[in-house]
């Protein structure tokens, strides 16, 4: 047994790769004649295998592209809170330690995901852990002007020190982030 669907339906619901994959046979529907765009009178057989195929079919880009918008928005979400406790809890003068700890910390994080999930996770799902969840944590702007602001109060020095401090030790925390996901990848 078959089902017949209209083609304009069969091509956007089952040949969703455009690839003609899992389409059997193009038939005439009710013996009508071909209109200009060839398409109307005519319907796409699947036979149930063809059906099978199609049900197994990854997402519509469409779909997939709002679910990781959906993953990346919730981890940025959960992100700019952690920064913002961290920020809080750092709370300093001179050196703003929160925004170096954090940028620090998501470096370390960052090179320990980028090693380590590989294809582990689907993509929504890693998206919302790096873009998502590592980018509303850590914050270059911030810094920036933090830096900016050092420096324009006369503390160059500071300023310096805060451009300078991050980058070294957020380097070295996504090499050592880098290494630690690798040895749990050989392990």
């Amino acid at each position: 047994s078959s089902l017949v669907f209209p083609s304009r339906i069969a091509r956007q619901r089952i040949d969703r790769q455009g690839d003609g994959k899992g389409l059997v046979a193009l038939i005439t529907a009710h013996g009508r004649r071909p209109t200009a765009d060839g398409l109307a009178p005519y319907a796409l057989r699947l036979t149930p295998h063809a059906l099978r195929l199609a049900s197994a079919a990854s997402p519509t880009p469409y779909a997939q592209s709002m679910q990781t918008l959906a993953w990346i928005a919730t981890g940025g979400a959960i992100g700019a809170v952690l920064r913002y406790g961290v920020s809080f809890a750092s709370g300093s003068d001179g050196i703003p330690v929160g925004t170096i700890v954090a940028n620090v910390t998501g470096a370390l994080a960052l090179g320990f995901l980028a090693a380590w999930l590989g294809d582990r996770l689907s993509d929504p799902v890693r998206l919302g852990l790096t873009v998502g969840v590592l980018g509303g944590y850590t914050t270059f702007s911030t810094w920036m002007v933090e830096s900016f602001i050092l420096m324009e109060e006369g503390q160059v020095g500071t300023g310096v020190v805060n451009l300078v401090l991050p980058v070294v030790l957020g380097l070295a925390a996504a090499a050592v982030g880098f290494w630690i996901g690798r040895s749990f990848v050989a392990a």
